[in-house]
């Protein structure tokens, strides 16, 4: 638990993490900003927190979230275990409590702080969009059913029971798929050793970049995590995603990455 709590605060100091943070507040609150600014008054009817929201919107915002897509996951490790290696921190500590709880709690915060940085940062967005737009008249207009999940797709369910638990669950994938992602980044860092920060930096990045290109070649919309996370796919696919698909996926993306993890772990104590 000691190294579990150090490693959090370790994390947040990082100057790495605080870039991160600093990008997704500006990011999460320029569409409010933005929506202050040209939001007139009560004409604008055709507003809804729903169709506003950062996962759904198409703006400056959303489009630069999705350029450095990719380096996020990088920017959440923090390169701790990196800097500590390269630093002969790392055997100071493994001395100490064992490498077995070093490289666990290493794992878990990574894990951890992803997954709540960003899930905060969704839910702080859609939080103060609804705050600004509920002060207009919000009619439902006839275009607004075009956001919406087609019957038996996966998210079907939780839409019927609330617009708000949609927004919620598609946050939540998004979350845990950077939470996933950051770890992927992580055990690279573990298994392959680069002396140079900058190379390991951009490998990170291309790394993650050719995984989704690969993804990419996957015609089939129904396996294909990227679809999976855009809610707009929800409701533009001709194809229906269902429960049991996206369960696969995550299942799949899930082994792959504690796969590395345990190779990362073997790959180091067996150097110790």
């Amino acid at each position: 638990m000691s190294y579990f709590i150090s490693d959090i605060k370790k994390m947040y100091k990082s100057r790495l993490v605080q870039v991160q943070l600093v990008i997704l507040l500006l990011l999460m609150l320029w569409p409010v900003i933005d929506i202050l600014y040209t939001t007139t008054g009560p004409t604008q009817i055709s507003l809804s927190p729903f169709v506003c929201w950062f996962l759904i919107a198409h703006d400056a915002s959303n489009t630069t979230f999705h350029t450095l897509y990719w380096a996020f996951p990088l920017l959440s490790t923090g390169m701790l275990f990196f800097y500590e290696e390269r630093s002969s921190v790392k055997d100071l500590l493994v001395i100490r409590k064992g490498w077995r709880s070093y490289y666990l709690s290493k794992t878990a915060v990574t894990f951890v702080t992803t997954f709540v940085n960003f899930f905060v940062a969704f839910t702080v967005n859609f939080l103060l969009v609804y705050a600004v737009l509920s002060r207009f008249i919000s009619l439902e207009n006839e275009f607004l059913p075009n956001y919406f999940p087609k019957e038996g797709m996966f998210s079907y369910p939780v839409f019927e029971h609330s617009r708000i638990a949609y927004i919620f669950f598609y946050s939540f994938l998004n979350s845990l798929a950077m939470a996933l992602y950051a770890l992927l980044v992580f055990a690279f860092h573990a298994i392959v050793k680069l002396k140079n920060q900058y190379v390991v930096m951009v490998s990170s990045v291309l790394g993650l970049y050719v995984l989704h290109y690969l993804n990419a070649l996957n015609t089939s919309n129904v396996m294909n995590l990227d679809v999976i996370l855009q809610p707009m796919a929800a409701s533009a696919l001709t194809s229906i995603i269902k429960t049991e698909d996206v369960i696969s996926v995550f299942r799949l993306f899930i082994l792959i990455v504690l796969a590395l993890i345990v190779v990362g772990y073997l790959r180091n104590r067996e150097s110790l």
